[in-house]
């Protein structure tokens, strides 16, 4: 059987071709498994699989890497029409709200910042932001969470136009890993900026004077939005909060730090809260708790005890601490990597823990034999 899988917004399976190499044959001790160099991971038969960076973040498409997930690790699908929300307990994806007021002209959100190069640590700037801002800076994921409320209030065509009178500029990777159009079906207009990184505000200081500047200039409001994950501690974003600061009118920057779902719904929370709405954020969430309680209780059905690794293009591996574990947790997905955030795993790890599940990205340029160790051995 072909166990090598792509998830995307359609699934496309991929072709493995195990290379040819010279046997070298290791056997497990334990339980008398033998692992073959020449044919690597796919030793024990795996099911190896491709997903999107862009899936696990905040941003509407959780549902589709989650569903996609299931569909292909359980060669299942999930009749949602089984499950209504009073069946979703009152705890489960539970969050605490970033909204601190709100008023007719303003917001006050908690904002949080990565404190230290621990990721697991943040610091709380609480923000005032003013409600529907005229030029918003953003990453297509934020965005997209936008267009998905003004479409559940106004319909999809003044969604569509609605969203980009908003947005003035977009984080570059909008147009390339993290696509508008290949991801949501959107095409950006040619007038919004691709800006510098959102992730390194420092080192892209004076790129981001001139964006504020000029997204201000005719006393318009301003308003960034971005991850807490950021290059630069909190502590070393002073010059960019001076920026904001002497912009011509109000400018303000709101960062999310998210290391699991329940903080993916705040986020979803506080976009409702800034554009006036509330009402419609309140839907999407329970729609979001919803769809995943299916999800999850169907996995709970299906659970096989296996176990998943994750590897990013740099070759480090999600860990605890990451929406891409949490969405794990909800397949009854045992991951491998114990340690927090993104970490190295070694191939030794791998090879004795034998996950059932191996992820890849889409973007990863390796050949699957690359990826999956084919004739490499063991030091």
């Amino acid at each position: 059987m072909d166990r090598t899988k792509t998830i995307s917004i359609a699934v496309v399976a991929v072709i493995v071709v195990v290379a040819a190499a010279a046997a070298v044959v290791y056997t497990n001790s334990d339980d008398g498994y033998k692992y073959d160099t020449s044919k690597g991971w796919y030793s024990w038969d795996p099911i190896a699989m491709e997903t999107k960076t862009a899936y696990f973040s905040i941003t509407p498409l959780l549902i589709t890497a989650a569903e996609g997930m299931y569909e292909e690790i359980y060669d299942d699908t999930i009749d949602y029409s089984e499950y209504t929300l009073s069946d979703v307990p009152e705890d489960f994806l539970s969050y605490d709200s970033l909204v601190v007021t709100s008023d007719q002209d303003t917001v006050t959100i908690k904002s949080t910042i990565r404190e230290s190069t621990d990721a697991n640590g943040s610091k709380v700037i609480e923000t005032v932001v003013a409600k529907n801002p005229d030029n918003l800076l953003t990453t297509s994921g934020y965005s997209a969470v936008l267009h998905a409320l003004l479409e559940m209030r106004y319909g999809s065509d003044e969604a569509d136009s609605m969203l980009w009178d908003y947005v003035y500029a977009l984080d570059k990777s909008s147009w390339t890993t993290a696509s508008m159009s290949d991801l949501y079906g959107l095409t950006i207009p040619g007038d919004v900026i691709s800006v510098a990184s959102t992730y390194d505000l420092i080192g892209n200081l004076e790129s981001y004077v001139d964006y504020v500047s000029d997204a201000t200039s005719n006393g318009e409001t301003f308003l960034m939005l971005a991850s807490g994950s950021l290059k630069s501690n909190a502590s070393e974003l002073g010059p960019f909060f001076d920026v904001l600061d002497s912009a011509d009118s109000q400018a303000s920057a709101v960062f999310f730090f998210s290391n699991d779902l329940s903080d993916v719904l705040a986020a979803f929370e506080v976009v409702g809260a800034i554009y006036g709405l509330e009402d419609e954020a309140q839907d999407y969430i329970d729609n979001f708790r919803l769809h995943m309680y299916a999800i999850n209780q169907e996995s709970k059905a299906q659970d096989r005890g296996y176990k998943v690794y994750l590897e990013s293009n740099s070759g480090t591996a999600a860990g605890n601490g990451t929406i891409t574990s949490d969405v794990f947790e909800m397949l009854c997905l045992e991951n491998i990597n114990k340690t927090d955030q993104w970490q190295t795993v070694s191939e030794e790890v791998v090879i004795d823990e034998q996950p059932e599940v191996i992820i890849f990205y889409d973007t990863n340029t390796k050949s699957w034999d690359e990826r999956m160790r084919v004739g490499v051995t063991l030091t």
